[in-house]
């Protein structure tokens, strides 16, 4: 497989997948797996899909894009590991979170064995198949598995790889590492992203509550705490969370847990703030259940340097500015690890 070949399937997939968003185009096999992970994940709204097709589309299968990410390589990048193979473990938190991996596994031009997550089994094999309607030569790239991960029998899956790719929760990083430590190996375990609130952004936080709420709050991208300056206070936060109503209270699953979250906060006394449709907490935690966000008031930029030296290996991102949290673009990488390089390195 040739780069230039790479560019143009991928970037033509990108282009036949904002045509069938704007309706300019019939995907059925796209329409049948949205529907199949909706009714097996209901996480997974129909617009949550197809905001997680379009970031990719938008951010990730632009030619000019993927040029300028591919340059920062050798030149031939992918020429060279037709015969290699890489193992990927995906999570499944939110719609096509492993993507980016696989393209990476395509762009150098190794082969991809893809432990699919049963809560997200559908998409990627969908969007896979359209990219085979462009080149069928594609088909025999990638091999797609799904299990429960529960009994850990996918893992021989893997035996023949060369490398591995593995996100997920910190125990699937252990399981991942314990069979396959010896080969190269790039595990990605739990991570959370937070966000500075002061006097200097308090004005501007449109598209904060995306941020938040986009997914459910179920993305290691997503906001989930906040520091805030103790001169700026809480009100403009609260303000624009509100901002995010419309994202989540549809879904029962996510109101059962805000519901249950201030049942739990009302019977142990503790201090929070009700949103109506979720609640912000001063919590020490940084992994916290879904409907509930934490805020801790800050008086100084030491304050969050300390904080961020002791959590440095659970921090995936730290936003001032906001609206973009869910939307990467191609040249960002999971854990700030370069996954290509990896790849590089390990082939």
């Amino acid at each position: 497989m040739s780069q230039v070949q790479f560019l143009d399937d991928f970037s033509t997939l990108g282009f036949l997948l904002k045509r069938w968003l704007s309706g300019d185009l019939a995907l059925p096999g796209i329409d049948r797996a949205m529907a199949a992970s909706y009714a097996a994940n209901h996480f997974f709204t129909p617009y949550m899909q197809r905001n997680a097709i379009g970031a990719i589309a938008n951010r990730f299968l632009v030619r000019e894009e993927l040029e300028k990410w591919l340059g920062n390589y050798m030149p031939g990048l992918g020429e060279g590991f037709g015969r290699r193979k890489v193992g990927i473990v995906m999570a499944g938190n939110i719609p096509l979170v492993g993507f980016h991996d696989f393209l990476s596994v395509m762009a150098v031009g190794a082969d991809a064995v893809v432990k699919l997550s049963s809560r997200d089994a559908f998409l990627l094999p969908a969007v896979f198949s359209v990219l085979c309607s462009v080149d069928s030569g594609w088909r025999k790239r990638a091999e797609f598995i799904v299990s429960d991960g529960r009994s850990g029998e996918y893992l021989q899956a893997f035996a023949d790889t060369d490398a591995m790719i593995a996100t997920g929760s910190d125990q699937t990083k252990e399981a991942v590492s314990a069979v396959y430590g010896d080969k190269p190996l790039l595990a990605r375990g739990s991570r959370f992203s937070y966000a500075v609130i002061d006097d200097r952004n308090k004005g501007n936080l449109n598209g904060l509550a995306e941020d938040v709420f986009l997914y459910f709050g179920l993305g290691c991208r997503s906001v989930s705490r906040f520091f805030v300056s103790r001169v700026t206070g809480l009100s403009a936060l609260l303000h624009e969370l509100a901002n995010g109503r419309e994202l989540v209270a549809g879904n029962e699953a996510y109101m059962n847990s805000y519901r249950r979250l201030k049942a739990i906060c009302k019977m142990e006394g503790r201090e929070f703030e009700d949103g109506g449709f979720f609640i912000l907490a001063p919590v020490e935690e940084v992994f916290l259940p879904m409907g509930l966000l934490g805020y801790a008031y800050y008086d100084s930029d030491r304050e969050l340097e300390l904080f961020e030296t002791e959590k440095r290996d659970s921090i995936q991102k730290k936003y001032r500015t906001f609206g973009l949290a869910q939307y990467p673009s191609v040249t960002e990488y999971a854990d700030n690890v370069d996954t290509v390089n990896f790849l590089i390195e390990s082939l």
